[in-house]
């Protein structure tokens, strides 16, 4: 027996795209390999085990990845995007320079303050900090772009609506508007 019969597709394919069963009759499972994978991300999509990144605002990622990054693409000119799970950086711009893109959302024990998880990266020439105010609203309230080695001996940055001017001299002046813009197009398509 070197093949069998896909009970969910009917196609009859080698044993190989068949995982192993212990308690089928023939110790492999019922449905193929495809068959079975297409399933399984159709029912965690459906009962919200697993959603792609784009859809599903909560997970973790989804304001530093798909947000903030796609922000950064969209508003700063002459910037290649990193692969996915790229350490260090996310992009590097027109200069050469590698940004690290963070971004934070008022804390719920501390509603005046961001806090930036920087984890004393050494590899970044900036980071680009995106404040929203919350993650269901995504409206950005403050961006700064600030040079690594500035932050980057730290695990983490504050910054509290009494420590703005601290930092003005980071702030790029006219890149505000056009963050919120972006913003507003991604919570259009979400």
């Amino acid at each position: 027996m070197d093949s069998k019969r896909c009970m969910k597709c009917g196609a009859l394919k080698p044993l190989s795209e068949f995982h192993k069963l212990k308690r089928s009759w023939d110790g492999f499972n019922y449905w193929c390999k495809a068959c079975k994978n297409d399933y399984l991300r159709d029912y965690r999509n459906h009962t919200g085990g697993y959603r792609p990144l784009g859809t599903n605002p909560d997970c973790p990622l989804f304001l530093g990845v798909y947000v903030a990054e796609r922000v950064l693409a969209h508003v700063f000119k002459n910037v290649s995007r990193m692969p996915k799970n790229n350490p260090g950086f996310d992009f590097i711009c027109g200069g050469g320079y590698k940004i690290d893109v963070k971004s934070a959302t008022r804390g719920k024990n501390h509603p005046n303050m961001w806090v930036f998880g920087i984890n004393k990266n050494t590899m970044a020439d900036y980071f680009l900090l995106i404040a929203f105010d919350n993650r269901s609203d995504l409206n950005p309230e403050h961006i700064w772009l600030v040079p690594g080695n500035k932050i980057n001996n730290r695990r983490t940055t504050s910054i509290s609506e009494s420590t703005l001017a601290k930092w003005e001299d980071y702030r790029p002046l006219d890149k505000l508007d056009e963050v919120i813009h972006c913003c507003d197009i991604l919570k259009g398509a979400m």
